[in-house]
């Protein structure tokens, strides 16, 4: 009867911890990963102090487990764009659709995106920093091929070097306009996303073209 129930234990146990990170998830809809107390996730998750601590060191042991989940959602994105690549036909579709998808990425939870960024710059080891960076150009190759590929209108003399740093440029402003709000460049910067979409294609189209 013992073996029976075992399953059943774990099946409970990991409903349990799948609550506490939905919640947290949730929770950083509103506030910052840092004014969080793991009351507030308990109770969000409907659950209780013993059951967080039976499974969490504390709270920064959620991030791991976050940032694992963000990878497997990343590699759904990347899916999702790669079939809306195929079908343009211009590189100011691509560059549009670029902008798009980092301006998504980054804007949809911003206090979970910036507290999983600063847990990899953090701890960079405990990400696998170096080949996390290789991955990188691995999973948005496909992006960086089709946006390369209109080198008639590429004026650098490596167009597939023009879109890595155009892609790490746009990609920094993204994340430091939506995850940092706060900071002393982003006050100054009243932007709406939708705007702030439009500029980016226009910034990564002018930089590629210029």
């Amino acid at each position: 009867m013992r073996e029976l129930l075992h399953p059943t234990k774990q099946e409970r146990s990991r409903e349990t911890q799948d609550r506490i990170l939905k919640a947290t998830a949730r929770i950083l809809r509103q506030e910052s990963f840092d004014d969080i107390t793991v009351r507030r996730i308990v109770e969000e998750a409907e659950t209780s102090i013993g059951s967080f601590y039976a499974r969490f060191r504390d709270k920064d042991a959620l991030l791991s487990i976050l940032y694992a989940q963000s990878e497997e959602q990343l590699e759904s994105r990347l899916l999702r764009l790669s079939k809306r690549v195929g079908r343009a036909s211009t590189l100011d579709e691509l560059t549009d659709l670029t902008a798009d998808h980092f301006v998504a990425l980054y804007g949809e939870n911003p206090n979970l995106s910036r507290a999983l960024f600063e847990y990899a710059t953090r701890d960079p080891d405990s990400v696998g920093s170096k080949a996390l960076s290789a991955q990188r150009l691995q999973q948005y190759g496909f992006l960086i091929d089709a946006l390369a590929s209109f080198k008639n209108r590429i004026t650098h003399g490596d167009p597939t070097r023009a879109v890595e740093l155009g892609l790490y440029f746009l990609t920094v402003a993204c994340r430091n306009r939506l995850c940092y709000p706060f900071g002393p460049q982003s006050r100054t910067l009243k932007i709406s996303k939708t705007e702030l979409k439009s500029e980016l294609s226009r910034l990564l189209l002018g930089y590629l073209t210029a």
